[in-house]
């Protein structure tokens, strides 16, 4: 009986102390999200300013890439494939009088000998994604946040966080972190959307376009007319004149810190 006994106290003590670790643990995640928050909440109006205005350039940039698409459907199938397969724009030049090379670089087709030219690496890859749209992303954390905007003095933020319950606490920590991570994505790939425009990867395109051995002819003129940029893209039967808007390079929105 004192041998049961001892054992006996002893899964009790064992079992308090799972307990009390738990309590512990609950409290150190209450704790740490209070003071995240503490921090974070004041900042709230801020991050919905940064979402807004961030949210107007990727409007800007959406509608440019679907004109894109829609008006020079066929090269911009035609470099997606290229970003889906490394990237490189290369063309199989067809050599008649000698070999050059040797290895997987040159080797002897049923019309004679072929060779790899590259013309360097296709950049802003996103500007031919199959689909491009920031701005739902952007909706979606806009909408999560907003319930959690305050008065930012101390009073009225403790006050709502003591408001909220376990869950919404947890809730409101996730979508803060939630927002600023959509935030920097979609800041990304503005900025990899405008590297296509640039002039130098225009005129690797178009020289990549242009060889006599290209798969499917493009041509590229990057031209100013009455002091605004157009970009005009035509290949196989498809033709786009492009007005990239130069607030995709001047605008500044950062997350706020």
């Amino acid at each position: 009986m004192e041998c049961v006994a001892l054992i006996g106290h002893e899964c009790a003590d064992k079992v308090k102390s799972i307990a009390a670790e738990k309590a512990w643990a609950r409290e150190q995640a209450e704790r740490t999200q209070q003071d995240f928050l503490l921090e974070h909440l004041p900042r709230v109006p801020a991050m919905l300013t940064a979402l807004e205005e961030l949210r107007a350039v990727a409007v800007i940039a959406v509608d440019l890439y679907r004109h894109f698409r829609k008006k020079a459907g066929s090269v911009h199938r035609d470099l997606r494939h290229i970003a889906s397969t490394g990237a490189q724009l290369t063309v199989a030049e067809k050599v008649w009088d000698e070999l050059y090379g040797t290895g997987p670089t040159a080797f002897r087709g049923s019309s004679g000998q072929t060779r790899s030219v590259s013309f360097g690496v296709l950049r802003g890859t996103t500007a031919v994604k199959a689909n491009f749209d920031p701005t739902r992303d952007i909706d979606l954390a806009r909408s999560r946040i907003q319930p959690l905007r305050c008065e930012a003095t101390d009073d009225a933020v403790l006050d709502f966080i003591l408001s909220l319950d376990d869950k919404g606490r947890e809730m409101a920590v996730g979508f803060i972190r939630e927002a600023e991570r959509t935030f920097e994505k979609a800041l990304a790939a503005i900025k990899d959307f405008r590297n296509f425009f640039e002039a130098d990867n225009l005129k690797r395109i178009d020289a990549w376009g242009a060889h006599e051995d290209a798969f499917n002819p493009v041509k590229i003129e990057d031209r100013r007319f009455l002091g605004k940029r157009e970009v005009y893209i035509t290949g196989s039967g498809s033709a786009a004149l492009l007005t990239p808007d130069p607030v995709l390079w001047s605008f500044q929105v950062r997350w706020p810190s």
